[in-house]
């Protein structure tokens, strides 16, 4: 390529960008009032008939995946999974209640009467908690 060729290129391409409008940055609205503003999130599937369809390919029901569940947690939390076994003990016997504060120094100061009320409280919501109450 001769040094003419080479500046008739370059000149056109000069020429080129000069002609190109630069990209003007819109501040403001850049969506058309009232327009859509796209697609938007798409639905979540349904879980529940996906499975339930699944299911019915394997000729089973809802409440034998549930047993199934239940069957492979406990056998998770039976060798040693302490997520399993809290999961598991949560939906059967119910989530702990909160730790009683026992602070002996705070029921020395209490009067009898107010100590043995105290005392009751802990006692009636340790029953609940085991479900004797």
């Amino acid at each position: 390529m001769s040094s003419e060729e080479r500046d008739a290129a370059l000149a056109e391409l000069i020429g080129a960008a000069r002609e190109t409008p630069p990209k003007v940055k819109v501040r403001g609205r850049p969506f058309v009032k009232g327009g859509p503003g796209g697609p938007g999130r798409p639905p979540a599937p349904d879980f529940r008939t996906m499975l339930r369809d699944t299911m019915a390919k394997d000729g089973k029901t809802m409440e034998d995946a549930i047993a199934d569940v239940i069957r492979s947690l406990r056998v998770s939390a039976m060798l040693g999974d302490t997520a399993a076994a809290k999961l598991l003990l949560d939906r059967t016997c119910g989530k702990e209640a909160d730790a009683v504060d026992l602070n002996v120094n705070d029921l020395r100061q209490l009067s009898d009467v107010e100590r043995a009320a105290r005392l009751a409280s802990i006692i009636e919501s340790a029953k609940r908690r085991n479900g004797h109450g």
